[in-house]
């Protein structure tokens, strides 16, 4: 079942990154300035993930779980920001970036969630 849940979502995520892919490419990244940040749950203000200088704290440990182990699928189109890389793991120092400017507006419905110092 959990796998089942993963697939949709990986489908969701790769059907809606095509589509954002060529509007993140031409926005300049706003994370090198945040020295901290939240990303929040509006209705339950619910801290899915923060970051504090260069770690990031993951208070979801499901979407812990995934990020590590698969990290951030980079779409073809913005892999030249990455260094050409087709996934951005934890550990890489882009991790940030491509969680908050390519994962994100992919998967967290901005009505719902927001990005807070």
């Amino acid at each position: 079942m959990k796998k089942l849940a993963f697939l949709s979502t990986a489908l969701l995520c790769f059907q809606s990154i095509a589509t954002h892919a060529e509007e993140a490419a031409s926005q300049p990244s706003i994370i090198e300035d945040i020295v901290s940040m939240k990303l929040v749950n509006l209705k339950s203000q619910f801290v899915v993930v923060e970051y504090s200088g260069k770690e990031t704290i993951f208070h979801d440990k499901i979407l812990e779980k995934e990020m590590k182990e698969r990290g951030v699928l980079i779409p073809q189109a913005l892999r030249d920001r990455f260094g050409g890389k087709a996934n951005v793991r934890m550990a890489d120092p882009e991790f940030q970036v491509a969680f908050k400017e390519v994962f994100c507006p992919n998967v967290f419905n901005p009505q719902n969630f927001e990005w807070t110092e």
